[in-house]
């Protein structure tokens, strides 16, 4: 079965906290992971791909989450694939 494009990926890059403790990573992952959404994960970033109000609602949660255990940085890199453009 055809799988349709996702609306929207946003990408969390996390920044460490002190002495390169992983703990804001590891929390952004669960995070990612608990919104039921499609997450891709690597070395200090993970991805959420899906519908454009379930990707949106779900940054709020990921964010809240490695900030509140430690990060010192989160980068965010947005993708809007052409092909579900208007």
């Amino acid at each position: 079965m055809p799988v349709a494009p996702a609306e929207l990926t946003i990408e969390f890059t996390v920044a460490p906290g002190p002495d390169d403790d992983r703990t804001a990573v590891r929390a952004a992952v669960a995070a990612a992971a608990e919104s039921g959404l499609a997450h891709e994960t690597g070395p200090d970033r993970v991805a959420l791909s899906g519908a454009h109000d379930a990707v949106i609602g779900a940054v709020a949660g990921v964010l809240d989450a490695c900030v509140r255990a430690g990060a010192r940085g989160v980068d965010l890199r947005i993708e809007v694939p052409t092909e579900v453009r208007p």
